[in-house]
């Protein structure tokens, strides 16, 4: 993103958080005085709004602060932007209500009342959630009209060279506008891109392809050492946003000095105990009521297979989930009885010949799905995370593809980041499935869970990506 660009919009956020904060405060006195007027718990008046009006500017300052230290004027960007910003936002107004809080401690004349306070940091959560989304669909709008994007090409054809581009297509708001590749020679296999590949020339004309097209940002991908030192450098003088992808230094590292030598470490994946027993607690709040709410529907649908296709009417098959565990997965059947008797099939993108009319319904709404949420009721499974793999394809991708087993740190999930970044057809690219299934679990949250959630309802009600 321009530099001027991300000056004017910080400088926006802070003019709207500072009329929010006022905003709040006053639904935090209208709230206070209705709990006065309705009797509820003996609440009095005590808070007057002329108090806080006369410190206001006091508490706007505090509020800043805090709403600086937590994060809230970063640039949030990709496709868990909103997540990490909304949590920055409670995180905001959290400390500014403490702050609040603890100066009407030290000075008893600084207004304080909890009720105003607590009504307050609810109303400011809400408005500046609201706030930070319709910035963010703003700058999203103008980087779709090209404004202040940095013209930015991709040295290299690799398969994570046209993942790369793929993702400033996909998400404008990073704010990039791709031009397109600069390679010695077009790559056999186009995996994504299609008619959105663009071959600008080869390395030996790196510089006057940058000055003809006006290039300010570099993605690069696996160059050798003599081409990537001339590239850098080339970047350097030239004052050009530069960044390298290694395959064999991406996963997992990070950075450090040691008396101005830099190293780069390799850091071990953890997923604490506690995420464990926050993502079970959330996982029985979800599927309790969901079991009693769609009953019905269960119902509904083991009738209609049971009078379209002869047969069992759940489909159990053995997948590979925590730890490497073995379990039961269990679906309800939408292919014929023996469908896969000349041995396991992975899954395609056109299964409507495998599978019955009733169950090639089923397939496209997902509704074969919904006995998993017995799964995830014994543990087995969890609403949300990498999709579980059957044992045949597990013990090869465990053979053939680097860090297979970290997808293991937690349960599988009826829906995951990777399903929702290509759905069905991935399971042909498991490469590509692991390195999503990585990053949800290096980037899990509460959060992430719940915008995944809203995104897969999303993508179901529109049948998008669902064989």
């Amino acid at each position: 993103m321009d530099t001027n660009f991300r000056r004017f919009f910080t400088a926006c956020k802070l003019l709207t958080d500072g009329l929010i904060v006022i905003a709040a405060f006053c639904l935090g006195y209208i709230g206070k005085f209705k709990l006065y007027w309705f009797g509820l718990g003996g609440i009095t008046p005590t808070a007057n709004f002329p108090e806080y009006w006369e410190v206001m500017i006091y508490i706007e300052i505090l509020w800043l602060f805090a709403f600086a230290y937590a994060g809230m004027y970063r640039y949030y960007q990709g496709p868990v932007a909103r997540v990490r910003e909304t949590a920055a936002v409670c995180v905001g107004v959290f400390l500014g209500v403490v702050e609040v809080m603890a100066f009407s401690f030290l000075y008893p004349t600084f207004p304080g009342s909890r009720y105003v306070l607590v009504y307050a940091g609810v109303a400011a959560v809400i408005l500046l959630s609201l706030s930070r989304w319709l910035i963010a669909k703003l700058i999203i709008f103008l980087h779709q009209k090209g404004r202040g994007n940095k013209r930015a090409v991709i040295v290299g054809s690799s398969q994570t060279a046209q993942r790369i581009a793929e993702k400033l297509l996909q998400y404008p708001e990073y704010g990039f506008h791709y031009c397109g590749f600069i390679t010695d020679r077009r790559p056999r296999l186009i995996h994504a891109l299609k008619k959105k590949f663009v071959r600008l020339g080869g390395f030996k004309n790196f510089r006057r392809i940058f000055s003809q097209k006006h290039i300010t940002a570099v993605f690069a991908d696996d160059l050798p050492a003599e081409k990537l030192a001339a590239l850098a450098e080339y970047c350097r003088q030239k004052n050009l946003y530069f960044r390298y992808h290694s395959e064999a230094l991406s996963k997992n590292i990070f950075w450090e000095e040691l008396d101005a030598v830099d190293l780069i470490g390799l850091k071990t994946q953890k997923f604490r105990e506690v995420n464990k027993i926050i993502k079970r607690v959330f996982d029985l709040a979800l599927v309790l009521p969901a079991l009693l709410v769609l009953s019905p529907v269960m119902l509904l649908i083991a009738l209609g297979i049971k009078l379209t296709s002869p047969g069992p009417i759940i489909y159990r098959q053995t997948r590979v989930t925590y730890g490497g565990r073995h379990f039961h997965f269990l679906k309800f059947r939408s292919m014929p009885v023996n469908s896969e008797k000349s041995g396991p099939i992975l899954s395609i993108e056109d299964q409507k010949h495998r599978a019955t009319k009733f169950g090639y319904f089923l397939r496209k709404t997902s509704l074969d799905e919904l006995p998993q949420l017995f799964n995830v009721l014994k543990g087995d499974m969890s609403i949300v995370g990498p999709r579980p793999e059957r044992p045949i394809f597990h013990e090869e991708y465990l053979r053939t593809i680097p860090r297979w087993e970290e997808r293991l740190a937690v349960k599988g999930g009826i829906t995951g980041w990777a399903q929702l970044n290509g759905r069905s057809e991935l399971t042909a690219l498991p490469q590509e499935k692991l390195e999503y299934d990585i990053y949800y679990i290096e980037n899990w949250s509460v959060l992430f869970d719940i915008m995944l959630l809203l995104r897969t309802l999303g993508y179901v009600l529109r049948q998008r990506d669902v064989y």
